[in-house]
Parts: structure tokens; C-alpha cells; sequence
């Protein structure tokens, strides 16, 4: 698909192309997508949806039910956009958003202007503290 020599290329990728028996030769798996794409485009627009909180056209990571709608969101980071913003208490970092499996599981406690702020290791703690030193939060250890 990009045209390059692929005669002297170890690990191209073989694929059987359209639903004919023929196979085809790529060099890499970003070729191989690109090509089905260009075979098929109104199968990649029919798989994506835009983003509740960044607008892009994409691909969905989460999709979110709350107050009767279905938010969807495109990555992480938008997910933990959207539950900061509707004060949406998960079992998260607050720092990084990275899910914690029980309440058990975060022994790295930061009490923020009277309430417990969780992380998922003494690193976020420590950036968490970073971002806000400018006494924008009260904190102390637990």
C-alpha cells in the first residue's frame, strides 16, 4: 500500500484481501489497516462517534449512563474529565484516574480541605501535591 520494497523486508504481513482466495503482501500492520480502510471506508465511520467531552469523531473507550443519557467518551482522559465534572466518585486515583480494584487497595490516602483523596501509588501522591502546591489545597497525610 505505501509502495515500499518489501522483497528484502523480514516480517511483512500476508493477508487475504476482499473475500476472494488472493493474498496480498504488507510491511506492517499500519499498511494492512490503511488498505481495509480505503476497501471499506464507511466501516470505520460506522465503528467511531463523537466524544462527549473532547468532540472528536473517534473511536469509543467508555460510554457512560447518567441522568437518562449515554455520554461516550474517546479515552481515559476524557472519562476522568467527565466524572470530575458531574462529581462522579469511583474508585479512581485523583490523580491519574487509574482504577482501584478495592477501597483496600489505595494506601496512599491524602486528606484534601477535610475529605480523603485516594491514589494508586506514592509517585501520584507526590505530582498531585505538585500541581496544587500553590495553596490552592490544605493537605495532610493519613
Amino acid at each position: 500500500m505505501c509502495k515500499k520494497d518489501i522483497t528484502t523486508m523480514k516480517g511483512t504481513i500476508v493477508a487475504q484481501v476482499d473475500s476472494s482466495e488472493s493474498f496480498q503482501e504488507f510491511c506492517s500492520t499500519s499498511c494492512l489497516s490503511f488498505y481495509e480502510e480505503k476497501q471499506n471506508p464507511s466501516k470505520g465511520i460506522l465503528n467511531k462517534s463523537r466524544c462527549t467531552i473532547c468532540g472528536k469523531l473517534t473511536e469509543i473507550r467508555h460510554e457512560v449512563s447518567f441522568k437518562n443519557m449515554t455520554h461516550k467518551l474517546c479515552s481515559d482522559h476524557c472519562f476522568n474529565r467527565y466524572r470530575m465534572a458531574n462529581g462522579l466518585i469511583m474508585n479512581c486515583c485523583e490523580h491519574c484516574g487509574e482504577y482501584l480494584p478495592s477501597k483496600g487497595a489505595a494506601n496512599n490516602i491524602l486528606m484534601v480541605d477535610g475529605e480523603p483523596k485516594r491514589f494508586c501509588c506514592q509517585n501520584c501522591v507526590g505530582e498531585y501535591k505538585q500541581r496544587y502546591k500553590k495553596g490552592k489545597i490544605g493537605y495532610s497525610r493519613y
